[in-house]
């Protein structure tokens, strides 16, 4: 389920922070239940920026780092969306389908996804996408 990708990151996160859901909720003024059924997937995280800034930067993050941007990237995608950066960016939206059909139907491995994600990062057509 999309939606738990958001939801495992976050308490993955938290708990790297050494919080317990209760504890979290109890520091930041949060609603454990509605927490609780983000981090299993019952739930879509928030889609307010302001709401997912708050939670990000409870947690620590910091912002334009690769944990900020993988927060912000998950929750938008386990709400269902696509990004801002690739809608707003007209060359990549128009490679984005071409991207999707590659790996839409067919049954990659982790090890092959990382090769292929290796492959575009070397690329020097996609380093102002990295």
């Amino acid at each position: 389920m999309v939606t738990k990708m958001f939801g495992e990151f976050f308490k993955e996160l938290r708990q790297k922070r050494g919080y317990t859901l209760r504890e979290y909720c109890r520091t930041f003024e949060k609603d454990p239940g509605y927490l609780s059924k983000i981090e299993r997937g019952k739930t879509a995280p928030p889609i307010k920026e302001s709401e997912l800034t708050s939670l990000a930067l409870s947690l620590g993050l910091k912002e334009n780092t690769e944990e900020w941007n993988d927060f912000f990237t998950k929750a938008v995608l386990s709400s269902g969306r696509i990004p801002k950066e690739i809608m707003s960016d007209e060359n990549l939206l128009g490679l984005f389908p071409t991207l999707l059909r590659i790996v839409s139907g067919r049954k990659f491995s982790n090890d092959k996804l990382e090769e292929l994600i290796d492959v575009i990062k070397s690329n020097p057509a996609w380093q102002n996408y990295l």
